[in-house]
């Protein structure tokens, strides 16, 4: 019975959702079926929680954007009504229908709170392609464009935000690119935009700490530790599980390092190049960015002179020392990235 309804609830989520943001010839006939269908998908949530339907959801909508879990079905007349009323193709008519059916089945606080939203977003692209005529800075433009793709999918449905920073983070630079653009000043910090601020941690925390796909870690690790000192502790200082995983990726690769003895004395070199994601001047950079916040630096010192006492110890204490030049600026970087030739992606 319950692949029957898992079947039902599917085409919800396939096909009605989708043409909910997009699909210009909804009738008010369309608008009233869609209802149903999103109040039949309330009632099997409800009626499936923790059971092997909400498993089969919990698998299927890593594959898919468009699918959700039993918990976010709960609420899909007010999903689907929402995504209604962003949608600028609909007819006059059928928009004011929307909006009745909202008020009907939600009532008048949650129809205001739409409004609210929908307002919010048109205001806000207007904004921003304001200023992408206005600027002539193709850096700017470029930052402009990935705000606007990701304000529109923080609004166009679930898991939009994610596919986007999924497919952005893979791009040259991309985890820099998404920080520094939700971050533009004029345009509303990333703090100000709690929703998609809490987003955008949260995938973060996904991929370093349940990574998926070992790529999309990777990259993001390396992105993440060869940002600018100043964004890097902005995003530690913000995010105390973040600086805890960061602090266990580090460790993690400096135990994948080991000494390699040549005249020129003890270089640390990865053990086996295709698991390293960082090399030993990545180490010491990262390090010294840490050092640059007196809070981080804090906390910080407390754990690694922890692991200095165990396996790898030795690894840390050349870190550190090399990193405490370089943070004094009386380090040579060619001594450094004599240590490690492991800078491959």
């Amino acid at each position: 019975m319950w692949k029957d309804v898992l079947h039902n609830m599917l085409y919800f989520m396939h096909d009605l959702l989708p043409a909910a943001i997009n699909k210009t010839n909804w009738t008010k006939d369309d608008i009233d079926k869609a209802a149903s269908w999103a109040a039949y998908c309330e009632r099997a949530a409800r009626k499936f929680q923790n059971s092997n339907m909400d498993i089969a959801l919990s698998c299927i909508s890593k594959q898919s954007q468009w699918v959700l879990v039993l918990h976010d079905l709960q609420n899909a007349r007010q999903l689907l009504l929402s995504l209604l009323m962003q949608n600028q193709l609909l007819d006059a008519s059928v928009k004011e229908h929307v909006q009745q059916v909202t008020h009907t089945l939600l009532g008048a606080d949650v129809l205001a709170t739409l409004n609210k939203q929908v307002a919010q977003q048109e205001d806000f692209y207007k904004q921003v392609l304001h200023r992408m005529k206005e600027t002539v800075d193709d850096e700017m433009q470029k930052k402009l464009e990935i705000r606007l793709i990701l304000e529109t999918a923080n609004y166009s449905g679930p898991r939009q935000v994610q596919d986007c920073l999924d497919k952005m983070v893979m791009q040259p630079g991309g985890l820099s690119k998404i920080l520094e653009t939700v971050n533009l000043d004029d345009m509303g910090s990333a703090k100000e935009n709690v929703n998609l601020s809490l987003q955008i941690i949260a995938w973060l925390e996904g991929v370093l700490h349940h990574p998926q796909d070992w790529r999309q870690h990777r990259r993001v690790v390396r992105d993440l530790c060869t940002l600018s000192s100043s964004l890097l502790c902005e995003i530690l200082s913000s995010c105390p599980n973040i600086f805890k995983m960061v602090l266990l990726i580090l460790n993690t690769e400096v135990q994948k390092l080991e000494p390699y003895y040549c005249a020129e004395g003890c270089s640390w070199m990865p053990k086996n190049p295709a698991t390293s994601i960082l090399s030993y001047q990545d180490l010491v950079c990262v390090y010294a960015s840490i050092l640059q916040n007196k809070l981080l630096a804090a906390h910080v010192h407390v754990t690694v002179c922890d692991w200095c006492l165990e396996d790898g110890g030795s690894t840390w204490t050349d870190i550190i020392k090399d990193a405490n030049l370089k943070k004094k600026g009386k380090v040579d970087n060619s001594l450094i990235s004599r240590k490690s030739n492991s800078d491959s992606n």
